[in-house]
């Protein structure tokens, strides 16, 4: 009834119907890697559930949406608000992150490629990865001011990342440290 419902609001409870909401919204809410290349080798979008909390007569649940692509990422996001629609509640868009696309080939890849064979005389591998969030935003930021932006990302080696394992090779920031010292040093001697 609706003083049941008012009594297990005021003792800040759910009631049977928004509890049946919540366990309908963690399902259907995508999580995890939501499109990949058709060889299943790149991550295209993810999405994951963060927060769950309520806020006065609202609860709300906090999602990060993520991809290569806006398209990926709008998707992702028309899934999520469908899903509220449906369930009686709205999806509300508050903070997005730009996508990265990776370029092969790119101006900047071959100037670090040529750094790695001075410093140690190989050639390094290159590929796509799901992550790089910060260069999307570099990369939007520079080009909403008419700029463009080749961007590749690097970094040390690390290992079970965002766990509480997490760790960094030290030898490999070592290598990182020469490498970007050489790249730095031919970007600075182009014209």
């Amino acid at each position: 009834t609706e003083d049941e419902a008012d009594q297990l609001k005021s003792k800040g409870m759910l009631t049977l119907k928004s509890t049946s909401a919540l366990i309908s919204a963690i399902m259907l809410m995508p999580q995890g890697v939501t499109d990949v290349t058709h060889d299943d080798k790149v991550v295209l979008a993810s999405s994951n559930c963060g927060s769950i909390r309520i806020n006065g007569d609202n609860l709300e649940m906090g999602c990060l949406t993520r991809a290569c692509k806006a398209y990926y990422s709008e998707q992702t996001v028309a899934a999520i608000s469908r899903m509220a629609h449906i369930l009686g509640g709205e999806a509300v868009r508050r903070n997005s992150y730009p996508g990265w696309e990776y370029v092969r080939g790119s101006a900047m890849q071959s100037a670090y490629s040529e750094a790695c064979k001075t410093v140690f005389g190989k050639e390094p591998s290159f590929y796509t990865i799901h992550a790089g969030l910060e260069c999307g935003v570099i990369a939007y930021n520079i080009a909403e001011r008419g700029g463009k932006a080749d961007i590749i990302a690097i970094g040390p080696n690390m290992r079970l990342v965002h766990s509480p394992n997490e760790y960094m090779e030290i030898s490999s920031l070592d290598r990182l440290m020469q490498v970007s010292v050489r790249l730095l040093e031919t970007l600075g001697t182009e014209k």
